[in-house]
């Protein structure tokens, strides 16, 4: 089923899941799978890690989980370091397979790849290239501004034009401030842009892994509970996990209670936080 559908009946809470980077990590992932499949996401997203053959791998992964899992999928696509050859290729195959719906993604550069000229630079060429009489397109929206852009203006600018070129939503990169969520959200309707908004939302295992995502995404802004919790068990693997899941447990429930309807968890292949989550808010 089209994502539009989905969220428009309901609220929704859906998994990210990206492909095990080396076969050691494959009993791990189908063992967090199968904790999660029992929580019945609405529907989940499959990241695109790779370029080029590696593409074939999320793929494959976008289409087991639909076949054996019964998941309705999002397969992320990203263009940069991509023909349109290869472009075409996976949306013939996710076509094929059944898969409605794409994310549709720049991606991060390869540094051991040139980019190749001609092809595609943004996201918006890739939108243009999508099927949307048979895909169902959504595009990322960053409630602190995308790295690249100049300002928060330059931003909502592309998010409507990302709009009038036919994607019908918007997935947000993590943040855990509620206000700048809440902002976006203002914006968009203060643009005419009517476009649901999906909340992402990651849970930390550790204050390492805020600052691995930072080095890609810049600066995210940290609420003073979740300093405090960085600061107080940076040296307590156990505590800090749990703290942390609290803190996402009041950051979810002030977004539903305010109005958020759908709710997008980067479970980076792990399932206890999130099931500890949705064992609060559901």
């Amino acid at each position: 089923m089209k994502i539009s559908e989905i969220i428009k009946k309901k609220k929704t809470f859906s998994f990210e899941f990206f492909p095990p980077k080396e076969e050691s990590q494959n009993e791990s992932f189908a063992k967090n799978l199968k904790d999660l499949i029992p929580l019945k996401p609405d529907f989940v997203s499959v990241t695109d890690t790779g370029y080029s053959a590696a593409k074939y791998k999320h793929l494959a992964l976008s289409m087991l989980l639909k076949e054996k899992a019964g998941f309705d999928v999002i397969l992320h696509l990203t263009c940069l370091n991509s023909t349109k050859r290869e472009i075409g290729t996976v949306l013939e195959k996710a076509k094929a397979a059944g898969i409605e719906n794409i994310l549709a993604l720049r991606g991060d550069p390869d540094p051991n790849r040139e980019i190749l000229p001609g092809d595609f630079s943004y996201a918006s060429d890739l939108i243009k290239e999508i099927n949307l009489s048979h895909f169902c397109a959504g595009a990322a929206a960053h409630p602190e501004k995308h790295p690249l852009s100049a300002s928060l203006n330059e931003d909502m600018s592309i998010l409507k034009m990302k709009a009038d070129l036919g994607v019908s939503f918007f997935i947000t990169q993590l943040f855990f401030d509620n206000s700048v969520f809440f902002r976006l959200r203002d914006d968009l309707a203060k643009n005419n842009i009517f476009v649901p908004l999906i909340a992402g939302i990651m849970p930390l295992a550790s204050p390492l892994s805020l600052l691995k995502i930072e080095e890609k995404t810049g600066k995210i802004s940290k609420p003073k509970a979740l300093i405090e919790i960085m600061e107080k068990y940076s040296q307590d693997k156990e505590s800090f996990f749990k703290a942390s899941v609290e803190f996402s447990i009041n950051q979810c429930e002030e977004l539903l209670s305010k109005g958020t309807n759908a709710l997008h968890f980067f479970t980076f292949n792990k399932a206890k936080a999130v099931k500890e989550i949705l064992g609060a808010i559901k």
